[in-house]
Parts: C-alpha cells; structure tokens; sequence
C-alpha cells in the first residue's frame, strides 16, 4: 500500500469550508479533515472512506515515512494546539488502533 496525501482548497457549498463535494462525488478517494463534524455525513451519504489523523499517521509509521517518536512529536503537537484527538500519545493510539484491527 502507498500513502499519497494532497491537499486542495476549493469552496464547497455542500459542506462549508471544505473542498468541491463534487469532485470526490464522481471520483474514487478518500476524505481528510480536522473537523469530523463537518463531513462525517457527507462521507457517510456517499460512500466515501473518512481519513483521520490517526489513520494518516499510522499508514505513514507503517510505510517507514515518520518514526514512531516523530508520530509522538507530531501528535503531542496537535494536542499543544488544542486539537481533539482520541487519545493522549500516537503510541497510546496504535495500541487502540492495533487491538481493534
């Protein structure tokens, strides 16, 4: 599996503030965002995969593109800037994330 992430910004009118709702419509891909409220359904009504932080920085740790301390870092970073995240460390994440799986 590779990791490409992009990041676009293009108004959408569909969910404010968030990128064109019609291109990922008629597209293959999967939706990121800070803010789960604002897409949470979008992503549920048209069968789009929601990326979350946690996903992003597991694929990364997993393909050898961060470290898992840069992933601590990284996280405790977010978490200093009021970020919500589910849990207090991504190494306390990848434990959640691995025993869920």
């Amino acid at each position: 599996m590779s990791l490409h992430l992009y990041s676009i910004q293009i108004s959408c009118p569909a969910i404010p503030g968030l990128i064109d709702s019609t291109y990922l419509k008629h597209n293959d891909g999967s939706l990121g965002s800070n803010n789960l409220a604002d897409i949470k359904k979008f992503c549920v009504d048209t069968n789009k995969r929601l990326i979350t932080t946690g996903d992003a920085l597991y694929q990364a740790l997993k393909s050898g593109i961060i470290t898992l301390n840069e992933g601590d870092a990284i996280w405790t970073r977010m978490l200093d800037k009021r970020r919500k995240l589910p849990t207090a460390s991504f190494s306390e994440y990848i434990s959640k994330y691995q025993s869920a799986s």
